[in-house]
């Protein structure tokens, strides 16, 4: 039997919808809100873990692009303010190697 292109869309995305899903950025997110928390003074880490008052810790936007050269795909990160700089740099480079990942 011979497929048209119709069939062989059809058959890839069929595939493709059984294939498990990854949430890079949100993977990236957690990553980097869960380091951002370490640094926080435990007053204020409690506030920041509890998903009713979160919205109380000010937070500071960083946007990157994920894929280099001009990609259009981006990502924007809130975390508190003044924690990005006391992020490791190896935990950086860890949440972007994450995000190169995605398509």
């Amino acid at each position: 039997m011979r497929l048209n292109k119709t069939h062989k869309k059809a058959f890839v995305r069929a595939v493709m919808d059984d294939v498990p899903r990854r949430d890079f950025i949100g993977e990236v997110k957690k990553l980097l809100q869960a380091e951002a928390a370490k640094v926080l003074p435990s007053k204020v880490r409690a506030v920041w873990n509890d998903p009713e008052l979160r919205g109380f810790v000010e937070t500071s936007s960083y946007y990157t692009r994920i894929k280099p050269l001009g990609s259009s795909h981006g990502m924007t990160i809130s975390i508190p303010t003044g924690t990005f700089s006391l992020i490791p740099d190896s935990v950086k480079d860890q949440a972007l190697e994450i995000a190169a990942q995605s398509d």
